[in-house]
């Protein structure tokens, strides 16, 4: 299986800016944020809220343009951009807890807002070209490893902090998270540089889409040889439905998922370190579980497989509500901890693979950047989440998430009766052999570069 420059090089970004992302932004972030708060989980709610809100002012917008013109071109805007947020983040957290705490929260909340404005930049258009650059038939394995790299990216991060935080003490102290955020941020730096300025190299040879992948084209003089994910009756309603299981997936997720660390820390009495090995055990324990739903959906198919994994996982959650008794004790919270978030989050392939089997090449980056509605679904429930964590404790909020994601779950069910069990590549989808410079639905050239300038660097334009 050979990779040409695009799909490398959004493997590289997933790895450089999965291991920073996985020390400041997420046990490190929310600890800070509950620290310079006074201690308030609603506060931690609200900060992730408006996040998302500004993630949506961007990546809708940003996704229609990238259609349209380049996305290559709108992702180097977007690694500039990040430059620049680095920057205000580092100021931010050098100067919080030296100020009233309001000030803190609040500097540290519209940091976090530029944040993901810029992240609303990025995001959609990088995996719409990654997509783009993927063949049908196979995606799901293409999907998978890009899911690898950010699994392996969220256990080194973790396991950074580990080291960070025996060294400096083992403290939940505002000193101690503050070298540890800085490190995390330092480490964007060099993702910064893959978005915005990276050599280009031609594409490889291997798979190469044409204007023909779109659903509008797809009746070809030469029909596919076996049945086609985009021959199916109904599949123009796959995108909806995913779309909407993941909207109402991301409301109960993120009511607890900022506050599982504090869970930790607070209930279960567990030290920094403690708590980041948790997150180091997590990617293992989801890699596992990844290659089993893999292996069972070649057999069951894919959705049969989404709806077993998933399910249980949501079962699992529910267990470890009904053993609040034993909540103090980390032998038993941790590991249901783990096997839960396992189980429900090794599908994100298949179900990634599903979508854009579905979507035609045309309108990738405006589905993708629907994923920012579904940010402001995970990020307004995190403020509820946050709320009813002050007011009832955290098991009531694990409770209503297990109950949203039942949901979610069954949500997905009638695509049982849409989506063929496996994936076909199909012959008016795919060709193989050199790139030729053919022009897709959007004008631009199959070839484009995951990230772009105008500079020339060895020959390709960087």
């Amino acid at each position: 299986m050979k990779l040409n420059h695009n799909v490398k090089m959004t493997y590289l970004v997933c790895l450089v800016y999965g291991v920073s992302s996985s020390v400041w932004n997420g046990t490190v972030l929310v600890s800070f944020l509950y620290t310079i708060s006074g201690g308030s989980n609603a506060m931690v709610g609200y900060t992730e809220a408006a996040q998302g809100l500004s993630r949506l002012v961007t990546a809708l917008p940003v996704g229609y343009f990238a259609d349209k013109f380049s996305r290559s071109g709108v992702i180097s805007v977007g690694g500039v951009l990040s430059f620049a947020t680095v920057a205000l983040m580092i100021f931010t957290v050098v100067s919080a807890g030296e100020t009233a705490v309001n000030t803190s929260l609040y500097s540290m909340t519209a940091a976090l807002c530029v944040w993901g404005l810029v992240d609303g930049v990025v995001w959609g258009p990088m995996q719409a070209l990654f997509a783009d650059s993927t063949p049908t038939g196979s995606r799901t394995t293409y999907y998978t490893i890009m899911f690898s790299c950010f699994l392996v990216a969220s256990a080194v991060g973790p396991g950074m902090c580990v080291v960070l935080f025996i060294f400096l003490g083992d403290v939940w102290s505002l000193s101690q998270l503050k070298v540890v955020m800085l490190v995390g941020l330092g480490l964007k730096v060099p993702a910064s540089v893959c978005l915005s300025d990276a050599p280009v190299a031609q594409v490889e040879g291997g798979f190469r889409f044409g204007s023909s992948a779109s659903l509008e084209n797809m009746d070809s003089a030469t029909p596919p040889a076996s049945p086609s994910p985009t021959r199916c009756a109904g599949l123009g309603a796959v995108p909806y439905i995913l779309f909407a299981s993941s909207f109402v997936s991301a409301i109960a997720t993120g009511m607890t998922t900022k506050f599982f660390p504090l869970f930790f820390k607070n209930d279960v009495h567990m030290s920094p370190a403690s708590v980041q090995g948790v997150y180091v055990v997590s990617p293992v324990a989801l890699a596992l579980c990844i290659g089993m739903a893999m292996t069972v959906s070649k057999s069951m198919g894919r959705v049969p497989t989404m709806l077993l994994f998933r399910g249980i996982g949501v079962a699992v959650l529910f267990a470890m509500v009904h053993l609040e008794r034993y909540s103090s004790i980390w032998w038993v919270m941790v590991p249901l901890y783990i096997v839960r978030t396992a189980l429900v989050d090794c599908t994100f392939a298949i179900q990634e693979s599903l979508l854009m089997d579905a979507v035609p090449k045309s309108i990738r980056a405006r589905w993708k950047s629907l994923d920012a509605i579904t940010m402001v679904g995970f990020s307004g429930s995190a403020a509820v989440g946050g709320y009813l964590s002050d007011q009832h404790g955290y098991m009531y909020s694990f409770l209503i998430t297990a109950l949203i994601q039942a949901v979610s779950v069954l949500m997905i069910v009638p695509l049982l009766t849409i989506v063929p069990r496996f994936e076909v590549a199909t012959s008016s989808d795919i060709v193989v052999g050199n790139a030729s410079g053919e022009t897709s639905e959007n004008g631009s050239s199959l070839q484009e570069p995951l990230l772009q300038n105008t500079t020339r660097f060895g020959g390709g334009e960087v």
